[in-house]
């Protein structure tokens, strides 16, 4: 497992496989294995107000799941889908997740080569 988030009960989690895969376990059991990312996991978050989640992995995609895990939108992070209005610049097309965090209708990024990110879409939330 590459990373872990809880539940909104103390005996639900998830973690992020090597595989791409999010594991869902009830207090030691695994019941539910669903396809996410190409490649590891590394990063995953869950906002216990809005019932919903986030990954973030070696693929360089952002997944932002519904409380039940269906997949709500998925974003690539690549240097053509940044602002126009950015002052930032990524240094490679699809960079590693390593953190991220769901708070204030933004996903915020931290990607291996130490940049930060944040994705704002109102719509989504």
């Amino acid at each position: 497992m590459m990373c872990i988030t809880f539940g909104k009960s103390p005996e639900l989690c998830y973690t992020g496989g090597a595989n791409g895969s999010i594991f869902v376990w009830t207090n030691r059991s695994l019941t539910k294995i669903i396809p996410a990312h190409n490649g590891p996991i590394f990063a995953i978050y869950a906002h216990d107000q809005w019932e919903a989640y986030v990954t973030g992995g070696k693929d360089g995609s952002i997944i932002l799941w519904s409380g039940e895990f269906s997949q709500i939108v998925k974003y690539n992070l690549t240097k053509t889908s940044l602002s126009p209005k950015s002052n930032g610049i990524l240094l490679f097309d699809n960079p590693t997740v390593r953190a991220i965090c769901l708070a204030s209708k933004k996903i915020l990024i931290g990607t291996k080569n130490g940049e930060i990110i944040d994705i704002g879409n109102k719509e989504t939330f």
